[in-house]
């Protein structure tokens, strides 16, 4: 399965951080994951400091259970339109792999 992220405008509520499945109808240089539904869970966090090196803007989405079927996207959060570049983004990420029973051991 490849994903990816984008971070695109939002107006004037700031930018918006979304992350989308995809699958064979796009490029994608990953390996593709061609089941109907592909479980994911993901953490995303987004941290902004001042010139003296303290923590202006902190912004967590919680752990967040996705089921993406192909070419789905997904938004999960939008970026404080208070935030100043460089934005530090952290990613946890679990994909989540279903075991057919009948060809389990």
């Amino acid at each position: 399965m490849g994903l990816t992220s984008s971070l695109v405008s939002a107006g004037s509520l700031g930018k918006l951080l979304s992350v989308k499945r995809n699958t064979k109808t796009q490029p994608c240089v990953a390996a593709v994951s061609l089941q109907q539904r592909r479980p994911l869970v993901i953490r995303l966090r987004i941290a902004t400091f001042d010139g003296k090196e303290r923590l202006q803007i902190k912004q967590d989405t919680g752990i967040v259970h996705l089921n993406l079927i192909q070419d789905e996207e997904h938004d999960l959060i939008t970026v404080d339109s208070n935030a100043t570049f460089p934005l530090y983004i952290s990613v946890n990420m679990l994909l989540v792999s279903v075991i057919d029973q009948a060809s389990a051991p």
